[in-house]
């Protein structure tokens, strides 16, 4: 047990000394934060955000409802390339070879890219808290529980990339199905579900608005109608089943990702 866990430490040390290397891995979030900053910044100026929203609460809700986007942005970039990369650069045969558990492997590279997400979220935060306490004077209480409930997001994430980087060997198709499934695949799939006056709390995109509900909930909720947090889905999501959904996620397709890998041919 005890070499194993060396192992994942090992593991878990190159994919971020990895990252830290790949200058499109770490471009492609700044790029990111860089426009959900703006977004944030142009949001701040309107009059009635600062006249109606003098507490703050709802101002840091509205711009939770980002994280979705970012998360699944950052893990994306962050997670694509743990495994299929080994594929990619035809080094899997090396890595595979090694005499260590494949699961060592995947848990270490598992554990690095949710680091790394769970970094650039941070900053994301951080971003949010200093505008509240820039325009209203003060941080909502509820933003670091929010951050935690964000990191379920980025496990189920997570979860899903690393599922799919197992599945397909070549990073740029991994790349491409995590943003079709992100970007495209749940939002439209949520707009099937609304359009049938159905809610379902199984969906990540739907799961994560949970992060701006563990902020708090205000009447102003109206004015972030163009990224849906508004009251009538806020009070449509059930706050103890999207976070069973989530953690359900996480565990299942983990596992099932572990699987896969465990038993991948090397051709």
């Amino acid at each position: 047990m005890e070499k194993m866990f060396s192992h994942i430490k090992l593991f878990y040390k190159d994919y971020m000394h990895f990252a830290s290397r790949s200058r499109i891995m770490m471009e492609m979030v700044v790029v990111d934060a860089a426009i959900l900053a703006f977004i944030a910044y142009k949001i701040s100026q309107i009059d009635h955000v600062k006249t109606l929203w003098t507490g703050g609460t709802a101002f840091s809700a509205t711009l939770a409802g980002f994280s979705y986007f970012l998360i699944c942005w950052t893990v994306t970039f962050m997670g694509s390339f743990a495994i299929s990369n080994d594929f990619t650069t035809n080094t899997a045969k090396y890595m595979l070879s090694l005499p260590v558990r494949r699961s060592s492997i995947f848990i270490g590279r598992y554990l690095a890219a949710t680091t790394l997400a769970a970094l650039a979220t941070i900053s994301f935060f951080a971003f949010i808290a200093g505008e509240s306490y820039y325009y209203f004077g003060n941080i909502p209480a509820t933003l670091l529980r929010a951050y935690l409930v964000s990191l379920l997001v980025i496990l189920t994430a997570m979860s899903i990339v690393f599922l799919l980087s197992s599945l397909i060997k070549l990073d740029r198709f991994v790349l491409m199905g995590s943003f079709f499934l992100f970007f495209l695949a749940m939002p439209v799939i949520d707009g099937v579900f609304q359009i049938n006056s159905l809610n379902v709390n199984s969906l990540l995109y739907v799961d994560a608005n949970v992060v701006t509900k563990t902020i708090g909930y205000t009447p102003y909720f109206s004015y972030a109608d163009f990224i849906q947090i508004v009251p009538q889905n806020y009070n449509l999501l059930n706050f103890n089943e999207a976070i069973i959904s989530m953690v359900i996620y996480i565990v299942v397709l983990f596992l099932l990702g572990l699987y896969v890998y465990s038993h991948k041919q090397v051709s």
